[in-house]
């Protein structure tokens, strides 16, 4: 990215707070525990609980509508 003042280059970093399944090993605990809630051993709040996230981020997780390909 360039800065519109001094036209000097820069990489940018990640702006805001970083995804749930940001770092691989979340990603891999999050895919069981989303496994465990679909085959119904777990419920959402229980397992937003073991992530240390809300029950409606867990939910889009469950849902596939969370991205987190990027």
């Amino acid at each position: 990215m360039r800065c519109p003042y001094c036209k000097r280059t820069f990489k940018v970093k990640g702006v805001g707070r970083p995804r749930v399944t940001d770092p691989p090993e979340r990603k891999s605990r999050a895919n069981l525990i989303v496994e465990r809630i679909k085959g119904h051993d777990l419920t959402l709040s229980m397992g937003a609980k073991e992530l240390g996230i809300g029950k409606s981020t867990m939910k889009r997780l469950v849902d596939g509508t969370h991205v987190s390909d990027k």
